[in-house]
């Protein structure tokens, strides 16, 4: 008897979306949204801080400290001479540290380019 009356009240909008793929009435959900180049950008500047940060520099700077210098998989600073690998490592940290900033100044909609 419920679902007789309720397919009786919402009957013309199930029949609408089966037919046009949509509801008459368009609910959009959150990941329906479509994100500006702006938060794009700041996205995409996050993922990239966090791999210079993590995989590029504290595992490497904790192999480093340990005095494991034989494994290098894939992390960059491990690959320079000895004596260049804090460098690299440091290098790696102020790289993430700046994507994190242009990360955080493109969300907000911060502009710092000088006016003309």
């Amino acid at each position: 008897m419920v679902a007789a009356r309720t397919l009786t009240r919402t009957a013309p909008e199930r029949l609408q979306a089966m037919r046009s793929g949509s509801s008459t009435t368009p609910r959009e959900t959150a990941t329906q949204q479509r994100l500006t180049r702006r938060q794009q950008g700041a996205m995409a500047c996050v993922v990239a801080a966090l791999i210079a940060l993590f995989p590029q520099a504290m595992v490497p700077a904790i192999l480093t400290a340990r005095g494991e210098d034989e494994v290098r998989v894939w992390f960059l600073a491990m690959y320079a001479p000895t004596g260049w690998r804090w460098t690299v490592i440091s290098a790696r940290i102020v790289l993430a540290l700046g994507l994190l900033l242009s990360a955080r100044r493109l969300h907000d909609g911060v502009d710092h380019r000088p006016a003309r």
